[in-house]
């Protein structure tokens, strides 16, 4: 327990103790090349990472998670049914952001020959399980 927890005050250290972009690198963890370059490229501009700061900062990351994962089976499990019941609520209230979203619409009254529709899509958060199994 003390070497991940060393592992993760380094790590903060180097975020500058910016607990977001710690977040940012568990939510792209096992997400597709392109989450994790917009995770990237979020990290310098706006983290104040160099290039190879952030890159290093994301693979340490990465490794601190597997470690912990295996370190600690119960801990993911644990996480895992969290981020299920989250990601129920989530879907839950989704149905009232719809029901919010179309009475807007309406309300509006928007015609698709006057107005340019773009679509809405409203994804869970999902910090542990990787899209679609990747």
């Amino acid at each position: 327990m003390d070497e991940i927890k060393n592992i993760f005050n380094n790590l903060m250290a180097i975020a500058k103790s910016n607990e977001e972009s710690f977040e940012l690198a568990a939510v792209t963890k096992g997400k597709p090349a392109e989450a994790r370059e917009g995770a990237l490229k979020y990290l310098i501009r706006y983290k104040g990472f160099k290039k190879e700061e952030a890159e290093e900062f994301l693979q340490r990351s990465s490794d601190l998670l597997d470690e912990a994962s295996q370190q600690y089976p119960k801990m993911i499990e644990i996480l895992n049914e969290k981020t299920e019941l989250d990601r129920q609520e989530k879907e839950r209230a989704s149905e009232q952001i719809k029901k919010y979203l179309d009475e807007a619409v309406d309300f509006l009254n928007l015609k698709s020959e006057t107005t340019r529709m773009l679509s809405v899509h409203l994804l869970p958060n999902d910090p542990v399980k990787p899209i679609n199994g990747r």
